[in-house]
C-alpha cells in the first residue's frame, strides 16, 4: 500500500510523468508484491524473533510448522490473546 501511495505522490509531483516506463514499473511492482506474499521468506524473518523472545513472558511468537508451510501457506500455533486489562470483578 505504501509503495502505491509513493508512486502516486511521485506522479503528482513529477513534471516528467510522460516518460515513466510503465512496463518496468509493473515488473518491479510485481516482484515486490510476490516477495511480500511469499510466506517462506516471512517464516525466515520470523525465526530470529522466536529465538530472541523464547524466554519472554511478555512477547509470544507463534511456532511456525515449516514442514507444513509452503510459499502460499503458513501454518502456525494459535495464540490466545492475554487479557491485558484487569476487570473490576
Amino acid at each position: 500500500m505504501i509503495l502505491f501511495l509513493g508512486f502516486f505522490l511521485c506522479l503528482a509531483s513529477c513534471e516528467d510523468t510522460h516518460i515513466i516506463n510503465f512496463k518496468l514499473l509493473f515488473k518491479e511492482l510485481k516482484q515486490v508484491v510476490e516477495k511480500e506474499l511469499n510466506f517462506k521468506s516471512g517464516t525466515a524473518a520470523l525465526l530470529p524473533f522466536q529465538e530472541r523472545f523464547k524466554e519472554s513472558i511478555l512477547v509470544k511468537i507463534p511456532h511456525v510448522y515449516t514442514d507444513l508451510s509452503a510459499s502460499h501457506v503458513l501454518v502456525m500455533d494459535g495464540q490466545k490473546e492475554p487479557n491485558l486489562v484487569k476487570s473490576k470483578n
